[in-house]
């Protein structure tokens, strides 16, 4: 069941962490247990994707309102792990908990709503000036061992001169 809503959509709990539905969109789904398909949210069970397998690339989501999500995927992207009667369209599996692979979700990138909100805080309290010592800031060592080096050399040269 849903916590809140960071970003507008549902928000649920995969591995003790929250995450967004929308974050998990064009994202690819592996099964940590055997995974429920169906032909409709609730609706007719196809069959069972096996624990350790690709669910599919996630298509959409549906929340029904009363905190239940369901993963919608277009027909015949779970690698011919489950074999569909006809042509479906697209299939569906239920966000339960311990359902889903989270190491896989993070190694596409997918970033937590702690994370989100993280960098959405970073990104707000980001102004020109920190942006500008941030960029120089590696920077400053080299050039001030070349000022002072050119100031050396200047010296040098001042004194060879008389």
């Amino acid at each position: 069941m849903p916590d809140f809503s960071y970003d507008g959509v549902p928000d649920f709990n995969i591995g003790g962490t929250l995450y967004s539905a929308g974050s998990i969109i064009n994202q690819q789904l592996f099964a940590a247990q055997n995974i429920p398909v169906y032909d409709s949210p609730g609706g007719t069970q196809l069959g069972t994707i096996p624990a350790g397998n690709l669910v599919g690339q996630v298509y959409s989501y549906l929340s029904d309102g009363q905190g239940n999500i369901w993963w919608e995927f277009l027909d015949g992207n779970a690698e011919g792990v489950l074999q569909f009667p006809g042509d479906l369209g697209s299939y569906f599996t239920e966000q339960l908990p311990g359902a889903y692979n989270l190491g896989a979700l993070v190694q596409q990138g997918v970033q937590s709503v702690p994370q989100q909100v993280a960098a959405a805080a970073a990104a707000a309290n980001s102004t020109w000036l920190t942006d500008l010592v941030s960029a120089i800031k590696p920077l400053a060592i080299p050039i001030v061992l070349i000022i002072g080096g050119a100031i050396v050399v200047g010296d040098l040269f001042k004194k060879g001169g008389k």
